[in-house]
């Protein structure tokens, strides 16, 4: 009788587990299936001004658009759809993945200097979402609306430039004017931009 009840104790058990592990397989294998690759900003990366926004993502469900939260709160959904041919290469029996580019501008010094996040969430067309969360740092020149229309209030005269923290691929360039102020700033070598990024502003 005794050997009855632990053979049925120990056949509830495994019905238990199997039961629990069927759902718990189905949401890996729901979350596997979405995958969403961030490309700017770059994590730990200091950005001002506008600057892209940008990445791809797929699913076999198919992606139905793409979040972007700043700091834990939603902003607005990010436009997707672009031509990602290298990503459709790479995962042919991914709906649309020819078409899983997504970008948008973004005014970088709209936020306060400093350490920010910026959470990316793509979500499918069951509602399946994946989430990557970016840190970042932000800075900015002193200026109304933390945007200077006029170029003519951005002067380099008299300024000194000289190689910065990375040598061959950073500069400083010091007593530059802007609106009327004086800054350093470093310029940094950026790869995704292609293109020299202001990475820091001090003022004297």
């Amino acid at each position: 009788m005794k050997a009855k009840i632990i053979s049925l104790f120990f056949t509830v058990c495994v019905m238990f587990v199997t039961l629990f592990a069927i759902p718990q397989a189905a949401m890996a294998q729901a979350v596997t299936d979405n995958i969403l690759t961030v490309e700017e900003p770059l994590p730990n990366g200091t950005y001002s001004g506008v600057a892209n926004l940008r990445g791809w993502a797929v699913s076999i469900n198919g992606i139905e658009h793409i979040e972007l939260l700043v700091d834990g709160t939603f902003k607005t959904n990010i436009p997707s759809g672009g031509l990602r041919t290298d990503v459709g290469d790479s995962f042919p029996t991914y709906p649309a993945s020819d078409k899983s580019g997504f970008s948008m501008a973004y005014n970088y010094s709209d936020l306060s200097p400093g350490q920010h996040t910026f959470t990316l969430r793509a979500v499918d067309n069951r509602g399946n979402a994946t989430a990557k969360t970016i840190a970042v740092f932000t800075t900015h020149f002193d200026v109304p609306g933390n945007f200077l229309a006029d170029p003519e209030k951005v002067s380099l005269r008299g300024a000194t430039f000289s190689l910065g923290t990375n040598n061959d691929r950073s500069l400083f360039i010091r007593n530059m004017t802007v609106d009327g102020k004086t800054y350093t700033i470093l310029l940094d070598w950026s790869t995704p931009s292609q293109g020299f990024s202001i990475t820091q502003i001090s003022s004297p």
